[in-house]
């Protein structure tokens, strides 16, 4: 556990136990935390899938079935947390959304959840589509019968509050409701006037975050994930393109220029081939982001790599051969390279000439 986790714990312990509400934590080098709900952990699932570990939960003393297998268990979680330091190691991007998918699994279990980003005088910016993946998926999943919330705040004091008001007077309370309606008004706000602010249109919001509709009318998001993301732990990115793809999925999902119900969001993975999708579900089998990514999350998501596209020039080609050893895309002249090939491809899947099957 790093020095900035037990800080983030100790600053969530300090709110304490409040009414019937008693505290779930694991503040050291306890790994207690990966163990399911159920077995005295942090992690939450349904069927069977697990999402993560989170950090910090609020509970009662009463009966709760676990949507990870159905199982009974006599302690309820009521509040759950997921906290990171992100935006005080200078994490302006990706980084911000590796962690969002842990707080989804206790929220999926029918728990309000939040994803605390713990922010400071000297905090980088909250990225606005964190804060409207957390809308956009809230509103989804109430629409299809669940009652908790998922949030984002940057400010401990919003997290006190919902624990007060949920511990005094309860979770159907007037009180509670009105607590996480203001944290639901600031992350509203800082989506719409991000977009407000920008003169931005859906459309144009999502080209920037890679988000296309190709000339055939498929929606496709674009990422420059490599098998070695997904196969060398030390560069956690199957925790950046499980993020990026959730997050990506239901910022479409709010613009409301995508069907849920009847459409799907492909994920383009154009700097691998089906197989290394092949050889990372054999070695992966049992990776909790793979499984979220290519079964959990799956429903109007799907993975193509570069062997489902045709058209793509020899240029092209060995353009995007040069990309798949380097250490890193992001410095000269990777970085110009790579901008190049998702340039030019992206192009190719609009005008027509590249396409996607």
């Amino acid at each position: 556990m790093s020095k900035s986790d037990t800080v983030l714990k100790k600053q969530l312990d300090s709110i304490g136990d409040v009414g019937k509400l008693k505290r779930r934590r694991f503040i050291g080098g306890s790994t207690q935390d990966q163990e399911l709900w159920q077995d005295g952990g942090l992690t939450f699932g349904i069927n069977k899938t697990p999402y993560g570990s989170c950090d910090f939960a609020w509970y009662t003393d009463k009966k709760w079935d676990d949507p990870y297998n159905g199982k009974s268990v006599d302690k309820k979680p009521q509040l759950v947390v997921e906290a990171t330091d992100a935006l005080n190691t200078r994490s302006f991007g990706d980084a911000q959304i590796q962690r969002i998918h842990h707080a989804l699994g206790p929220f999926l279990c029918n728990v309000d959840s939040v994803y605390w980003l713990r922010g400071t005088s000297n905090s980088e910016r909250l990225q606005e589509y964190v804060a409207g993946t957390a809308l956009f998926l809230t509103q989804y999943y109430q629409t299809r019968g669940l009652t908790s919330s998922y949030l984002i705040t940057t400010d401990l004091v919003d997290i006190k509050n919902m624990v007060i008001a949920l511990g005094k007077f309860g979770a159907n309370s007037r009180e509670y409701s009105e607590v996480k309606r203001k944290i639901w008004q600031k992350m509203y706000s800082i989506f719409y006037d991000y977009l407000k602010n920008k003169g931005k249109s859906w459309k144009d919001y999502l080209a920037g975050e890679e988000i296309i509709k190709s000339s055939k009318n498929q929606w496709i998001k674009l990422m420059g994930a490599r098998k070695q993301n997904w196969l060398n732990s030390s560069k956690r990115g199957g925790h950046t393109y499980v993020g990026k793809a959730i997050a990506s999925k239901f910022l479409l999902i709010g613009s409301k220029l995508f069907n849920a119900e009847s459409s799907t969001m492909y994920i383009l993975w154009s700097l691998m081939t089906s197989a290394d999708i092949k050889e990372i579900s054999e070695k992966k089998s049992r990776d909790k982001e793979w499984r979220i990514i290519s079964v959990a999350e799956s429903k109007n998501m799907k993975i193509k790599t570069f062997d489902d596209l045709h058209g793509v020039s020899n240029e092209l080609q060995q353009l995007r051969v040069g990309l798949l050893e380097p250490a890193n895309l992001n410095k000269s002249p990777n970085k110009a390279n790579k901008n190049k090939f998702f340039k030019s491809l992206i192009s190719g899947l609009k005008d027509g000439s590249i396409t996607l099957t």
